[in-house]
């Protein structure tokens, strides 16, 4: 009877032995396997890495060593060197390891890094939000800056402008410098405003007595040429005044030297 007992209890023993064995034996198989990941991963190689621990995790999807599995991918899914490193996913098996191996000795580190994670994405959405409120600062900065450009562009504007330079420079007697400026304008518009306003400048530059470089000629041109390209101007009607005045300037002007020329001939 006894001796019975002691057989089955022998063979228990042994039994029980051979499976603490084989599990140690296992324990260490895997650790070397997850050494092997951890030193692909040093290397660069986080395809390989990532493969490995996803392997272990496969075969201990419920209990140790699956959550040094977990925290081995989360790693390796956010190294810095990892050029498919992903946040999120890397975030996910944290969770995992904190919700299914709430004993685990990483499960502390899980909530450091699952916490650290949050506020990081937190100010990423605010960081996502000031950018578009940038963005859109400056998209309302470029719009005024466009309307600004079309005001200082409109034609009225410009040509109050062309018009108060233009009287500043006749009043200073710089004719020179203000059939320059008004040869520029001109150029630059062609038959839109303000070239009519250039055009009536430049012909009444030509026009003034006090001009050194007064020509008649020049201001009949011009002013003439206003007449004919820019028809719908507001100084149509003083440039068709100024024509007749120095046509009629010229002719009287002619006059009087024939005058003069019949006199000589008479007196001889």
């Amino acid at each position: 009877k006894y001796l019975l007992f002691y057989i089955a209890l022998i063979v228990a023993l042994f039994f029980s032995g051979c499976t603490f064995f084989q599990e140690n034996l296992e324990q260490e198989r895997v650790q070397e396997k997850m050494a092997q990941g951890r030193k692909s991963r040093g290397q660069g190689e986080f395809e390989k890495s990532l493969q490995v621990f996803q392997e272990i995790l496969s075969v201990y999807p419920r209990k140790p060593p699956g959550d040094q599995a977990l925290r081995e991918l989360a790693l390796t899914l956010s190294h810095p060197g990892n050029p498919r490193k992903n946040f999120p996913e890397a975030l996910a098996f944290w969770w995992k390891l904190q919700k299914d191996f709430p004993q685990s000795p990483y499960a502390e580190e899980a909530r450091a890094w699952i916490g650290l994670n949050t506020a990081y994405a937190d100010a990423l959405q605010k960081g996502e939000k000031a950018q578009s409120q940038l963005q859109q600062a400056k998209t309302q900065m470029e719009a005024c800056k466009t309307q600004l450009e079309e005001v200082k562009s409109d034609p009225r504007l410009v040509t109050a402008d062309l018009t108060a330079r233009n009287h500043k420079l006749w009043v200073q007697n710089d004719f020179d410098r203000a059939a320059e400026e008004n040869q520029a304008v001109l150029a630059k518009y062609g038959h839109k405003p303000p070239a009519d306003e250039a055009l009536y400048a430049l012909g009444f530059i030509y026009a003034q007595a006090d001009n050194p470089k007064k020509d008649t000629d020049k201001a009949i041109f011009y002013f003439k040429k206003l007449l004919r390209e820019t028809p719908q101007s507001l100084r149509v009607e003083e440039a068709r005044a100024w024509v007749q005045m120095l046509e009629l300037w010229e002719r009287s002007k002619q006059i009087d030297l024939e005058i003069e020329k019949k006199r000589k001939q008479f007196r001889k």
